[in-house]
């Protein structure tokens, strides 16, 4: 006898495998996020507007409480749909402590943002497929790892058992930089190893400027002084105290010193009889140069003045040869008419 599902070609809800819920879209918190956390180089001391820090809190709690929602559709009895009544005492499970904790900081915003930088989270430990099992599931969204196929899963440094899917934790991380579970704060963790590296360099920086003036004050040899600091070559003061020769049976302390003294002066004294020299050797060609620059124009102003004077008098001379050339026209005119006489001039 067939049954119904045969009949009209469907399948049996019951026996229809689940799909995988899919996560809320976090789009807006991480817009937000990259408001508030500037890049260390643009911007360092600059303090984000507490209205920002305590959206970010809120939008990070609504997509999680809605993602409890979607893992529970049945409401509990002293529920509301609202994240503002997220902090019932009704579920105590880890969703709900994650977000009554963002609630709490969204109502009293932090001065700045604690979590952790995007690099923490690209150098978290991936834990392989082939290590985890149907039952391992993710402790924020409750979903069993083995439904995804390719499963991104996380495991943080505080335990080994404490692995989550990097979808889930990675908000978290970069907003709170602490464990879901047994809250160890990788953030502080991260600042206090950037405060000691800083410390262990200006440590470093201190002792190479003490070194500097133990090698002045007291009089060490050039064995002991490399002994005991090596010059870095960013420091151009050190190269000179360095290359300057001393001897210690020879020279004191208070000697090496004067030494020291009458070298930088003897260094200034030449650097200023150069620039002196350079001055009036620039000086004497210009005194060289100019008055042949003087004299090579006022013979081209000469020369121009005497070009106009001979057109002038060729112009002249022209105009006298036009005058004489019609006078002797009009006289061969006049005789060609048969005159006796020449006409008066």
């Amino acid at each position: 006898m067939s049954t119904y599902e045969i009949e009209h070609n469907t399948t049996d809800p019951s026996t229809a495998p689940i799909a995988r819920r899919r996560r809320p879209d976090l789009s807006t918190f991480f817009s937000t996020l990259s408001q508030i956390t500037p890049a260390p180089d643009h911007r360092p001391h600059a303090v984000p507007v507490p209205g920002d820090v305590s959206a970010a809190f809120f939008s990070l709690a609504e997509a999680l409480n809605m993602m409890r929602r979607e893992a529970d559709p049945a409401p509990h009895p002293n529920a509301q749909e609202s994240t503002v009544d997220a902090d019932s005492d009704v579920d105590r499970d880890l969703l709900t402590t994650m977000i009554q904790s963002l609630l709490a900081q969204a109502d009293m915003p932090p001065r700045e943002v604690e979590g952790v930088d995007e690099e923490f989270c690209d150098m978290l430990d991936r834990v392989p497929k082939a290590s985890l099992t149907p039952a391992d599931t993710c402790p924020i969204c409750n979903n069993p790892f083995m439904e995804d196929a390719y499963p991104l899963v996380v495991q943080l440094p505080c335990h080994p058992t404490h692995r989550f899917d990097l979808e889930c934790v990675r908000p978290w991380l970069r907003l709170r930089g602490t464990c879901p579970l047994d809250r160890i704060d990788f953030a502080k963790q991260l600042r206090d190893k950037a405060d000691a590296k800083k410390k262990l360099v200006e440590e470093d920086e201190e002792e190479e400027w003490d070194g500097i003036v133990s090698y002045i004050t007291k009089g060490y040899s050039p064995g002991y002084y490399h002994q005991a600091y090596v010059p870095q070559p960013h420091l151009a003061i050190e190269i000179l105290i360095v290359s300057i020769p001393t001897h210690p049976t020879l020279m004191s302390s208070p000697v090496e010193t004067l030494a020291l003294i009458f070298f930088f002066l003897l260094l200034g004294l030449t650097i200023m009889i150069i620039m002196i020299l350079v001055k009036e050797w620039t000086e004497y060609q210009a005194m060289q140069f100019w008055p042949k620059l003087r004299s090579t124009r006022t013979l081209d102003l000469e020369s121009g003045l005497y070009l106009t004077e001979d057109i002038k008098e060729l112009t002249w001379r022209v105009e006298q040869m036009e005058t004489e050339l019609g006078r002797k026209f009009q006289r061969a005119g006049y005789l060609s008419e048969d005159h006796d006489q020449p006409p008066s001039p």
